[in-house]
């Protein structure tokens, strides 16, 4: 009990937590806590080199080229990885809104940032990419992205990779098992591309910590941390490759909440690609919803919106029935 009471999340416990894109499909989780009570971790002993795991991460990414670094969720990737083309690089590339932290990390080291906006059509936000950027750059491409809930073309960012050569190009890859298509094929065929991908997003182990980048680079390569990530997520990491078809239902709850959402509210709910839904604050009453849950005002193109994290669909209903107009 005294242990129990020692962890306390900072967020207000009353209400749902639907701030942080988070994976709140009951299912899972209970798969996941069923694995975690029945295993024997040796807490007291550093990790090993977690060789089964990377075995079972390269054949599912259906990957032998190049080098995967594990890391403590995708962020930590994004860090190292930033920090190192740093000293090679002076400029970075990318469209607003996205992650925060690349815009601190770019700043914190004084890299000259290159912020492109999206396009709105059709109920949805779009990455545009004819500009003249820079000729040697990191360009972080996050694909599905949020808040925005947009793809990178495939075709257009082929283009980009072909054209500038001289740059590398970082693709985040944190929701792409929420869309119909992947990057995997331009790294493999491409040698100044990266991917990068969590455990935190659809597999559901967030507070686990678990991140991984791909690199044919050797001194990204390098970046390797010291014991990381943490035994008990890549046990669950391993655990959950092993079951990947859970995963895939999971996936296929949330498309479902979400398109019936979107089919509720008369396509008025942004058309998104990930775990989460967009509200326009115009369209939309919220009033209420800072009694309910822990949402995300965010603000593209100039217009407000709500970011929601998607749970069960009654639940969902029921927000939207309480605060659509």
């Amino acid at each position: 009990m005294v242990l129990k009471q020692a962890f306390k999340l900072s967020r207000d416990c009353t209400k749902l937590f639907l701030d942080r894109n988070e994976n709140h499909d009951t299912i899972l989780k209970e798969y996941i806590d069923t694995y975690l009570k029945s295993i024997d971790i040796p807490y007291n002993v550093y990790p090993d080199t977690f060789l089964s795991f990377y075995n079972k991460l390269k054949l599912y990414l259906n990957v032998e080229c190049g080098n995967i670094i594990t890391t403590n969720g995708s962020e930590q990737a994004l860090q190292l990885l930033l920090i190192h083309l740093s000293s090679k690089y002076k400029n970075i590339v990318k469209w607003e809104p996205t992650f925060g932290l690349i815009d601190f990390y770019s700043r914190s080291l004084n890299l000259n940032i290159h912020n492109y906006n999206f396009i709105y059509s059709d109920n949805a936000f779009f990455y545009t990419y004819q500009h003249s950027y820079p000729s040697k750059s990191i360009f972080y491409i996050s694909t599905p992205n949020s808040p925005t809930g947009s793809n990178f073309c495939k075709h257009h960012l082929k283009y980009l990779i072909q054209k500038y050569q001289c740059s590398i190009f970082i693709i985040d890859e944190a929701y792409v098992d929420y869309a119909d298509t992947d990057c995997l094929d331009l790294y493999k065929q491409y040698n100044n591309v990266i991917i990068v991908r969590t455990f935190s997003k659809a597999w559901g182990i967030a507070g686990l910590r678990v991140g991984y980048f791909l690199t044919k680079d050797q001194q990204c390569a390098n970046l390797q941390p010291n014991y990381a990530p943490n035994i008990v997520g890549i046990s669950a990491a391993s655990f959950l490759l092993d079951n990947d078809s859970v995963v895939r239902e999971s996936v296929s709850r949330c498309l479902h909440t979400k398109n019936e959402l979107y089919n509720l509210t008369n396509s008025k709910i942004i058309n998104t690609t990930g775990n989460f839904i967009l509200l326009d604050t115009h369209l939309f009453n919220v009033n209420h919803l800072s009694d309910i849950c822990l949402y995300k005002q965010v603000t593209i193109l100039d217009v407000n919106y709500i970011k929601l994290s998607l749970i069960d669909l009654e639940t969902m209903k029921m927000l939207i029935d309480l605060d659509y107009t």
